[in-house]
């Protein structure tokens, strides 16, 4: 007698993949432990856990029985197969990530090594998915290890560490930069600058100087989903020309108050800048 065949799932495999790890997500109000199967999926998902324009994510290529063992949240139409066409035949394939901006469209990210990204197939599915994302006005991210650095990667787990959120890239920056360990030309300029005499006098004490505000500040009047889709993050004062990463906040950009920025020296990057009183558009990369 033969024993009747029992359908189950593989707890340790996504997508015929052995996972490697997991990544606690805080972008809902519950922690949840997202799968990666390789390292370059590991700094997407972290990239993706603290994009400011990224309202949440889950994985694209799992289905209902592995989500529920592992009470992940499923996406609709999961596991998310998007059809394309290589070597005249038909086939599907299972995005790593899918999710939704903070616009309300919806986004489909993956992550490889560039040289394996490149191959004829691979070039095929990304094609399908990026015909899929225009079709829902969506976007389609691709990261490999030239955008998702190994420096990057590790500059945000130093925050994850930590559990907090930002509402923008400049204010991770400045996290890191306050958390990070003196390093060892810094330690060599301060012992050769010595102590420094701090002791002073009531009479010989100056006010610090105020400097003066730049006139710019309040609504920036960039299309969101034009905002969405470049990627880009920093805005340029066209005051000053002092940049700030926005972020949308209530449906529109709001440039901070700042002071007025001083320094004459051309900027230069990738970055939203005002071409008239009203025509933003991303400019940058120029070299002086």
């Amino acid at each position: 007698m033969v024993a009747p065949e029992v359908q189950g799932i593989d707890l340790f495999k996504i997508a015929n993949r052995s996972i490697s790890g997991w990544v606690p997500s805080l972008k809902t109000a519950a922690t949840i432990r997202q799968p990666f199967c390789s390292q370059l999926e590991e700094r997407l998902l972290l990239w993706l856990e603290y994009h400011p324009q990224v309202q949440h994510y889950t994985r694209g290529d799992i289905g209902q029985a592995f989500a529920t063992a592992y009470r992940l949240p499923l996406p609709k139409h999961a596991p998310f197969a998007i059809g394309y066409v290589f070597e005249d035949q038909p086939h599907d394939y299972l995005p790593d990530v899918v999710g939704t901006l903070t616009n309300g469209t919806r986004f489909i990210a993956e992550a490889g090594m560039e040289d394996d990204k490149r191959s004829d197939r691979n070039l095929a599915k990304a094609e399908a998915a990026r015909r899929l994302a225009r079709l829902q006005r969506g976007v389609f991210w691709i990261g490999t290890e030239r955008t998702l650095t190994r420096q990057r990667h590790y500059n945000l787990v130093f925050v994850h560490a930590r559990r907090k959120t930002f509402p923008a890239f400049a204010d991770i920056a400045a996290a890191v930069h306050e958390g990070a360990p003196e390093t060892k030309p810094q330690q060599e300029t301060r012992r050769a600058n010595g102590p420094q005499n701090t002791t002073q006098t009531v009479d010989a004490q100056v006010p610090p100087s105020t400097s003066p505000k730049c006139t710019f500040a309040g609504v920036v009047a960039i299309d969101l989903t034009r905002f969405a889709d470049s990627g880009v993050a920093l805005v340029e004062c066209p005051a000053c020309s002092r940049l700030r990463s926005l972020s949308p906040r209530k449906g529109v950009l709001r440039f901070p108050s700042h002071d007025r920025r001083k320094l004459q020296t051309t900027v230069t990057g990738v970055r939203w800048a005002a071409k008239g009183k009203t025509d933003w558009g991303v400019v940058g990369g120029e070299t002086t």
